[in-house]
């Protein structure tokens, strides 16, 4: 599934973004 390919890399990218952000707040 196109669609199941593409999101997963996505949510992992927003995961890994929020953990960063919460680790290191601006």
């Amino acid at each position: 599934i196109p669609f199941l390919l593409f999101s997963a890399p996505v949510l992992a990218t927003a995961l890994l973004g929020a953990a960063y952000l919460s680790f290191f707040p601006t």
